[in-house]
Parts: structure tokens; sequence; C-alpha cells
């Protein structure tokens, strides 16, 4: 098991980010990582995550991943697995923690389990974290130009 962690601090409130993060239909306008989410954000259902990959500008979409965790202005996980828990298993994990009245820290992790995670760690770390820090910039730039 390893993590990929990233973060970086917006100018807004904590309510702000949580708005954008969970704006579902507006991901096309500012993220370059996660392209679309289908399905509903709420504890057990299931949603379907497209990402463009690290060098790619072919999406790849992760099926019927489950939403873990739904805490407003907060935090937003979902769990999934790649053909089997074993081979690859991940845990993304949001959370929004308010610096101030006008400021929050967005953080942006996963947590990879299997064999694949393993074999690949430093690709898959590496890919990864760009990828990470690029949705966190353009978020940022989203939100504080609006």
């Amino acid at each position: 098991m390893f993590e990929v962690y990233t973060h970086i601090e917006i100018n807004a409130p904590s309510k702000i980010v949580w708005d954008v993060l969970t704006d579902l239909d507006s991901y096309h306008l500012w993220n370059p990582f996660i392209k679309n989410i289908e399905g509903t954000l709420a504890i057990g259902e299931k949603v379907n995550v497209t990402i463009i990959p690290f060098g790619s500008n072919k999406p790849t979409t992760f099926k019927s991943l489950i939403v873990h965790s739904l805490l407003p202005e907060k935090e937003l996980s979902w769990t999934g697995k790649v053909f089997f828990p074993f081979l690859f298993y991940g845990h993304h994990l949001f959370q929004i923690k308010p610096v101030n009245e006008n400021s929050s820290l967005f953080i942006n992790k996963e947590s990879l389990h299997g064999l694949i995670p393993l074999l690949y760690k430093k690709t898959i770390l590496y890919n990864t974290t760009s990828r990470f820090n690029e949705m966190n910039i353009a978020m940022k730039h989203f939100i504080e130009k609006s």
C-alpha cells in the first residue's frame, strides 16, 4: 500500500471549494484530470469517474466506484477496484479544511493497494501526483478568478 498526497491553499471559504468540487456538471470547464463523474454523490451510491491519465489524451473510465464518505464542506471519497481487489484497489479522498474564513486547504489524495500498484509504484506515484497537482492548481485558478 502507498499513498499519493497533494494539497493546495485556495483563497476562498470551504463552502465555495465544496460547491465547485461537487458541481459535477462543471468539471469539463476547469478540471484537466477528472473530466466527468456520472452518478449521484451519496454514500453507498455508485459513480463512474472518467479521467485523462498522465501523458495521454485518451479518457479512461473507472466504473462502479462506491461513494464512501460525503461530509458537506469537509470530505468526499470513493473506493474502487480494477478486476479484483488483490490486483488494484484504491480509496480516493478529497478533504477541505478551513485555514481562516476566506481561505481553505484542499487535499487530494489516494491510497493504492494491490499487486499492480506495488509493481508500478514509482510510475504511478509520479504520474498520479502530477495529475492531482494539475487538478488542484486548475481548481484554485477557477475559484479565485470567479
